[in-house]
């Protein structure tokens, strides 16, 4: 499942930054819908990948 989600995320980054490049070019190929929508999809990802970092080990090595 987590080699999903770095795909999906590597594939995020690389659509975003089409999008950032396609603006600096000025060219009018890129809507603003799509670029909002790959900044929407980017956070939730983000905030996706943040959950599921690990909880810290207790000082005492045990869990409640």
């Amino acid at each position: 499942m987590t080699g999903t989600i770095w795909s999906r995320l590597a594939a995020e980054m690389k659509a975003y930054g089409e999008a950032l490049a396609a603006l600096d070019e000025g060219r009018a190929a890129i809507d603003d819908a799509r670029l909002r929508r790959v900044e929407d999809e980017l956070a939730a990802l983000k905030a996706r990948v943040a959950a599921m970092q690990p909880e810290p080990i207790p000082p005492n090595g045990e869990y409640a």
